[in-house]
């Protein structure tokens, strides 16, 4: 995969990796109290 490839493959999934991102901060804050 071509780099100007890559930045249109990461370009259309921004949407997508934004929400997964939210997910996994989310649930690492659930489970930081847990760490302690």
């Amino acid at each position: 995969m071509s780099r100007d490839e890559l930045a249109a493959f990461i370009e259309r999934n921004q949407a997508e990796i934004d929400k997964v991102e939210g997910e996994l901060a989310s649930r690492a804050k659930d489970v930081s109290h847990y760490l302690r």
